[in-house]
């Protein structure tokens, strides 16, 4: 997420989280159309799982999809299908894009990124996630795109109509 504030030239969006922390960027990547992308992105964990309470995730979801393109990730999205689920099923552009990033690597990813905090939870979550997938695919009300690290990012730009 933090490749495509840089490539979407991102400005800070303060309101609801407080002034010292954006409940969204605004991304720029002409001539494309605008997007953007929810919550903080100032330590190591960002997104959607700094915003709380949950509720105001929808909140921020409609508010920004009025405007365009929405792009948020977090963990507890990604575990979670629940309400925000039936708010993208309720939209015929929605795509989610799953990393297809083994859990090994995930692993590392963590350590390198919180001294190992929160590790015992990864393969926890790696499972809870696979399972959401796979409801997901099931339902066939939202688009299911799988990506590598490596193509995360190209992915979600191709999504933006950058690429």
């Amino acid at each position: 997420m933090r490749n495509l504030l840089a490539q979407g030239n991102a400005n800070p969006i303060y309101g609801v989280l407080g002034p010292r922390r954006p409940e969204a960027y605004h991304l720029t990547h002409p001539p494309a159309p605008p997007a953007w992308v929810l919550g903080p992105y100032q330590t190591n964990i960002g997104g959607c799982d700094r915003i709380q309470p949950y509720d105001l995730i929808l909140e921020l979801l409609d508010k920004y999809a009025a405007r365009g393109s929405v792009v948020f990730e977090g963990v507890i999205i990604s575990d979670n299908w629940g309400r925000v689920g039936a708010w993208l099923s309720k939209r015929s552009d929605s795509a989610i894009v799953f990393l297809d990033t083994p859990v090994s690597q995930c692993i590392g990813s963590v350590m390198a990124r919180t001294a190992g905090a929160g590790l015992a939870n990864v393969e926890r979550r790696a499972r809870v996630i696979e399972r959401v997938r796979a409801k997901v695919v099931v339902e066939g009300k939202v688009r299911v795109i799988g990506a590598g690290r490596d193509t995360a990012l190209s992915v979600i730009m191709g999504l933006l109509g950058w690429i």
